[in-house]
């Protein structure tokens, strides 16, 4: 057995076993959620929270100035990788004034579904543009758009993205499509002036091609429902949905168990889960 072979099995095992940690402390999460004013020192104590067992994450710190925040992607089942460019300085600030500017939940309240989705989706594109932490960025920012919008008054059920490879791909893209569109506004292949600008503007329009102007909004709307505090889910369409929500969640009633699901309620689930 060869090196790299070994080095990339520990790594996959060790993701494992940070995803399990985080998974724990999403439940809690889900159970107590952190109460806070939903400023940047909020969005930090999320982070700190849920990766207080994966050190390396750096809990709750925010990224220095790096001049250039880079990260690649390979979709599921897809060839290929591209580009995804984050903001590269002033992250703290831009957190900052993000999170006041929107103003909490008093920002969505009375708001309809449509409404309070658009919002939560621009929030979100910000937010994820800023990528605040080093690692688990879209992991915090789940917990704490679904408590943002608990906190409004809406139930925002995000475990629905992460069911099949095409749902995961299509949240990766959706987001992808709104960082781009902040590092690169009003730009095209006709006006990118570095290769690194013309590929991303292509990725951007093919995104938008195949899903349209601003997918992440649906996504969130699709996702979105109103009474927090009094809704229930629809039952589960697959065996990996309903675990993912036993896992994520911490809870899930035997009427969910889809009729194809035939391990024990204790069995944590197993699949993909989203970075």
């Amino acid at each position: 057995m060869s090196h790299d072979f070994e080095e990339g099995v520990k790594r996959v095992q060790q993701e494992r076993r940070e995803a399990d940690l985080v998974a724990n402390r999403a439940r809690e999460l889900f159970e107590n959620p952190i109460a806070g004013k939903f400023d940047a020192q909020h969005l930090q104590a999320v982070h700190a929270y849920l990766f207080q067992d994966t050190p390396r994450h750096q809990p709750g710190v925010i990224r220095e100035e790096t001049g250039g925040w880079i990260k690649l992607r390979a979709l599921e089942d897809k060839p290929g990788v591209y580009e995804v460019a984050y903001l590269a300085d002033g992250v703290e600030g831009r957190i900052k004034s993000v999170l006041d500017d929107f103003g909490g939940p008093a920002a969505l309240r009375g708001l309809s579904a449509d409404e309070s989705a658009r919002k939560l989706a621009r929030l979100y594109g910000d937010l994820d543009h800023a990528h605040g932490f080093y690692e688990g960025n879209s992991r915090t920012l789940r917990e704490f758009t679904r408590t943002l919008a608990a906190e409004a008054g809406f139930k925002l059920d995000w475990t629905g993205t992460n069911v099949s490879p095409d749902q995961r791909n299509a949240l990766y893209a959706a987001r992808d499509l709104e960082v781009l569109t902040r590092q690169y506004p009003g730009m095209t292949p006709d006006t990118a002036n570095t290769p690194a600008e013309y590929e991303a503007t292509l990725q951007a329009a093919s995104f938008r091609k195949t899903l349209g102007e601003h997918p992440l909004e649906k996504i969130i709307r699709d996702s979105l429902a109103t009474g927090a505090h009094h809704f229930e889910p629809a039952p589960a369409k697959t065996a990996d949905e309903y675990w993912y929500r036993v896992a994520s969640k911490g809870t899930a009633s035997a009427s969910h168990m889809p009729d194809q699901s035939k391990a024990s309620i204790n069995q944590p689930y197993k699949g993909p889960v989203l970075e």
